[in-house]
């Protein structure tokens, strides 16, 4: 009789234990599909009409580290404290200024994809974001791209479009940062 009783404990505990673990699994994509999902979204759509800006400065000649009137920080919901270009602006101004006498850039578009999202009790986000940049030269047929990962920190909004701005921007050295060569794009 004993030995039944505990059969039937055991019984109960397993049951329970895999009722306790669903509940967790169904909070979690519950959780995922309420919150990340939407705010994954949204950090893509901030990220891609932050992009848009920083690929049109490539061919801005009236953009300089200086003085730069159609830069990020012109974007809708950017705080008016925060610096004129961000860190990965003043590194592609640096490069396009550097070739402009050797090989021109006359046209960059860039794709991103999101690899990884943290957020802080306040509501900013840092994520770690792949740019890939494609680049066409002046006489030369044939563009290159490249796909460089970067910090960004993200605040959030309520006069931005998507809910965010960019902060920050800066280029990361993916061998130091030991991050993955290949990144997918968001869909």
């Amino acid at each position: 009789m004993m030995g039944l009783m505990m059969g039937q404990r055991k019984i109960i505990y397993v049951v329970l234990s895999l009722l306790i673990i669903s509940f967790a699994l169904i909070g979690a994509t519950i959780y995922h599909f309420r919150v990340e999902k939407p705010r994954i979204a949204s950090i893509n759509s901030a990220m891609t009409g932050y992009q848009k800006v920083v690929d049109a400065e490539w061919n801005n000649s009236d953009c300089a580290i200086v003085n730069c009137s159609q830069s990020s920080k012109g974007i809708p919901g950017v705080p008016i404290d925060r610096e004129l270009l961000t860190a990965a602006e003043r590194f592609n101004l640096e490069i396009r200024d550097s070739m402009a006498t050797v090989l021109p850039i006359t046209q960059a578009r860039s794709d991103i994809a999101i690899y990884n999202v943290k957020g802080k009790i306040d509501g900013t986000v840092t994520a770690i974001i792949y740019v890939t940049t494609t680049k066409h030269y002046q006489g030369d047929d044939k563009p290159s791209s490249e796909t460089i990962p970067h910090k960004v920190t993200l605040l959030p909004t309520k006069d931005a479009r998507d809910g965010y701005v960019v902060m920050a921007d800066e280029p990361l050295d993916q061998v130091k940062e030991h991050l993955p060569d290949l990144v997918l794009p968001n869909d």
